[in-house]
């Protein structure tokens, strides 16, 4: 059981149900069948003799405005679909709201992963997946504004391998029960990694990128038995069976920017068959679909021999991008230029006047994430920057992990208390790219032990562990780690540097960037400040 339901378990207990309890307008409890989010879920029999499965809910995760008349309007409204087991009543019972449904024979991915915590077999994936990606697509616009492996119920013909069918069981955070009806609050934002990036909260219906972040999240906690929290290994570097095609649908799928993900469950559901392709030797109808895939591929990796054919040597390219780079950078590097004064505030490095290189380099720049900017000339008056990222100032230890958690106000508020602000976008972008405009704040190939692996991890990090984390003009930990708030408006919010979460090098390239809401906070978001010059 993931962790996540396991803490709200714990904060929010749910007196059980002993079998034979009647329940409701005739409910008789049998077995626990297990817990959720919402509430412990229990086997029943009505007063027919029909089988369903209710869930008590759980006080505090669900609104205290709810009541039954209100949950009983929802449940009216729930439109029963195609591969979506929907509640079809609900009552009350010793103070707590209850729902029930039809009951499904299977089993919750939630279980299949309970059991087989090493990851499940890859043949038994690929259908699962394919499956649940091709329900979305039948579902959209429709979403599923929770999805985790509680939700994904498994049903298996009798005494057989091959998969049968895919549910949704829609118990709560789904379509069909208004958002206002439970809480936010109640999910641990340090444990809601079901979330992408881009979201704030959780919501009754997701965008399509949203939507794939999701189905990726369930994609490797499947395939490695954990959840992909903070910075993750990729799940070859777990499993020996799991081809490099599967780690790539994975990354694409969890990608940081929403635009770097599939454009929706289609593409998704066709990349996972092309993955699991190559493990399948199945003659059977299966085989058989995931070798018509398998040819399309094909046929798309000779369309691009061909047209590799007709264009330059791709060592000539990168020799003539290298030669175009360092003519760029000889221009304007300032050379070494020192402080005319003491810093503002100890712990702070200088950056001269001049201009740098934005964004990403223009020609031949295959890592490059969408969210960067095309490059550019910015010419940045002095100023002075924090050397480390900000840290609890009670603890007396400036390579303590760094502080994180704080919307954008409270960094402005935090920068402003020791007479500072929060650097621009190009201010940060400057100190990190040094005065040799790298692509890393060390140098232009990505060397991930150099720094800390994009994103937060559990228990944080130090950066006096990582002595060569350090940018041309002496700032430390620019590259990898947690992202950083800037002053920079966007959309509706303000942008973080370089990115705050993502095992990829595109996300720890000083050129990054990505926007948040201002009211956002993330374990993923720390800070550091900047100081005039003059």
């Amino acid at each position: 059981m993931s962790s996540l339901i396991e803490n709200v378990i714990a904060a929010y207990p749910v007196v059980g149900l002993e079998p034979g309890t009647v329940v409701g307008d005739g409910y008789t409890v049998g077995d626990k069948l297990g817990e959720g989010l919402l509430g412990p879920v229990y086997a029943v029999t009505d007063a027919d003799g029909r089988a369903g499965a209710l869930k008590l809910l759980r006080g505090g995760v669900v609104d205290a405005r709810l009541t039954l008349d209100r949950l009983r309007g929802s449940v009216e409204q729930a439109s029963p679909r195609d591969g979506v087991v929907v509640p079809r009543a609900c009552g009350e019972h010793n103070g707590h709201l209850f729902l029930e449904m039809e009951r499904v024979p299977g089993r919750t991915l939630q279980q299949a992963i309970d059991e087989n915590p090493d990851g499940l077999p890859l043949p038994w994936i690929e259908q699962v997946f394919t499956a649940l990606a091709e329900l979305f697509v039948a579902l959209r616009p429709e979403t599923h504004g929770h999805l985790g492996p509680e939700h994904v119920l498994i049903v298996q013909e009798p005494d057989a391998d091959r998969l049968a069918e895919v549910r949704l069981l829609g118990w709560g955070r789904s379509w069909m029960l208004r958002r206002d009806l439970l809480e936010d609050e109640a999910i641990p934002e340090e444990s809601a990694w079901r979330k992408a990036p881009e979201e704030t909260s959780f919501s009754g219906r997701r965008a399509a990128p949203a939507q794939v972040w999701a189905v990726g999240v369930l994609l490797y906690e499947a395939l490695v038995g954990t959840p992909p929290i903070g910075s993750y290994e990729l799940p070859s570097e777990l499993r020996e069976d799991v081809p490099a095609a599967v780690d790539d649908v994975v990354e694409v799928a969890l990608s940081f920017s929403a635009a770097d993900r599939f454009n929706g469950s289609q593409a998704l559901a066709v990349a996972l068959e092309e993955a699991f392709a190559s493990t399948q030797a199945d003659s059977g109808p299966g085989g058989r679909t995931l070798m018509m895939v398998a040819g399309v591929g094909l046929l798309a990796v000779a369309v691009v021999a061909a047209v590799l054919l007709l264009r330059p040597d791709e060592q000539d390219l990168r020799a003539d991008e290298d030669a175009r780079r360092s003519s760029l950078r000889a221009e304007l590097n300032p050379g070494r230029t020192r402080a005319p004064v003491p810093p503002p505030a100890p712990g702070m490095v200088y950056v001269p006047a001049g201009p740098y290189l934005t964004g990403r380099f223009a020609h031949y720049d295959d890592e490059a994430g969408s969210s960067e900017r095309p490059e550019g000339k910015a010419t940045v008056p002095a100023y002075w920057i924090d050397e480390l990222p900000f840290v609890n100032p009670n603890l007396n230890d400036p390579y303590a992990p760094p502080l994180t958690g704080m919307t954008f106000a409270q960094a402005e508020q935090l920068c402003a208390k020791f007479n500072k602000r929060l650097c621009t976008e190009d201010e940060w972008e400057k100190a990190c790219k040094g005065p040799k405009n790298l692509i890393f704040s060390y140098g232009d190939t990505w060397a991930p032990e150099t720094c800390p692996k994009p994103g937060f991890f559990e228990g944080g990090y130090r950066l006096s562990d990582f002595p060569g984390c350090v940018s041309g003009y002496g700032a430390v930990g620019m590259t990898g780690g947690v992202g950083e708030w800037t002053s920079t408006p966007q959309r509706d919010g303000h942008l973080v540097k370089p990115s705050e979460v993502g095992s990829m090098p595109k996300h720890a390239r000083c050129a990054g960037r990505t926007d948040r809401a201002d009211d956002f906070q993330s374990q993923h978001i720390g800070m550091r400040c900047c100081h005039d010059a003059s």
